[in-house]
């Protein structure tokens, strides 16, 4: 039993003791590389230093070439910074002498541009009233036509008011009436207008024939060589009291609609009369008061009276615009 574990021991002896002679072969192999690499390693320095030495001395070669080739430099600038001094001196002559040439430019130039200026202002001024009388001109010459056209038009109106002048006379109604015997003559269209208008205004028939020859004398400075009659004028009362009612039933005529009746009734010397007043619906909806009549006589004063005569006047208005 002892002499097993012994061999089993010297066995494993062997085994390490195998182990250790490879290892101290490689170990020996590593450490001859290491030499090798060493030795490598030495003569790569020693030719790292000639090339190092070989390189400084280039660089000494090459640093003193420069500092001879900037000392030269220095001296050909230092030459060249003469020169350039000695310009300068020259171009400071040549300045002074040129910004005393300039300033004596410049006040011959002020003195030239004062005179230009003026003489420019001068012809401007000229220009401007020149231009001025022109447009003068031509508004005076616009001014003449224009003058010229307004008194041409109104010799034209003239004319043509005298060719149309209304004659305060009475006239035959053609030609053929003014040659034949027993014919009358009759008062124009307008003045029987004239007339109606101032009967409506409230002119009494007395004073018309005088408020028409004063209005003839002033509209044309020409006194009237007839004038109509006061009769005449009286007879055309009826004329516009027609012309009222007609008007009057005109309107009631055209209403739809009759929508109030107003009367008011009063008496002068014992005589009873009535007016009348009848409002119509306009389209804005407002009453418009239509005046059938200021004065219905009446026989008495008594109401069934005072309807009769109501209802006969807007019959007979009513006739009328049948």
């Amino acid at each position: 039993m002892y002499s097993h574990k012994t061999i089993q021991n010297e066995s494993k002896i062997q085994l390490w003791k195998d182990r250790f002679a490879v290892l101290r072969k490689e170990v020996t192999k590593e450490k001859e590389k290491w030499i090798d690499k060493y030795n490598k390693l030495e003569q790569q320095l020693a030719k790292a230093k000639d090339c190092v030495y070989t390189e400084k001395a280039r660089c000494r070669t090459l640093v003193q070439k420069q500092i001879d080739e900037t000392d030269r430099v220095e001296k050909m600038l230092q030459n060249y910074a003469d020169t350039l001094e000695e310009e300068k001196e020259d171009l400071r002559r040549k300045m002074h002498k040129a910004v005393a040439a300039k300033c004596s430019a410049e006040r011959s130039s002020t003195k030239s541009k004062k005179l230009a200026k003026d003489r420019l202002d001068k012809w401007h001024a000229e220009k401007h009233l020149r231009r001025i009388a022109v447009d003068f001109a031509v508004q005076q010459q616009k001014i003449t036509q224009q003058l010229q056209k307004t008194m041409q038009k109104y010799n034209d109106y003239l004319s043509k008011s005298k060719d149309k002048k209304r004659k305060l006379q009475k006239e035959w109604a053609d030609e053929e009436a003014a040659h034949k015997q027993g014919g009358a003559r009759r008062w124009p269209i307008w003045v029987v207008q004239l007339i109606c208008e101032l009967l409506v205004n409230g002119t009494a028939p007395s004073a018309i024939p005088s408020n028409i020859q004063t209005m003839y004398e002033t509209l044309y400075g020409e006194t009237s060589a007839d004038l109509p009659s006061v009769n005449f004028v009286r007879q055309y009362r009826v004329v516009v009291e027609v012309i009222g009612e007609t008007v009057t039933a005109l309107k009631l005529a055209s209403a739809n609609d009759w929508k109030a009746l107003w009367t008011d009734a009063t008496t002068r010397r014992q005589i009873p009369f009535t007016a009348l007043v009848i409002g119509l619906l306009s389209n804005e909806e407002a009453i418009n008061p239509i005046i059938i009549s200021s004065c219905i006589f009446m026989e008495d004063e008594c109401s069934d009276t005072q309807a009769e005569g109501i209802v006969a006047k807007v019959s007979h208005v009513l006739y009328i615009s049948k």
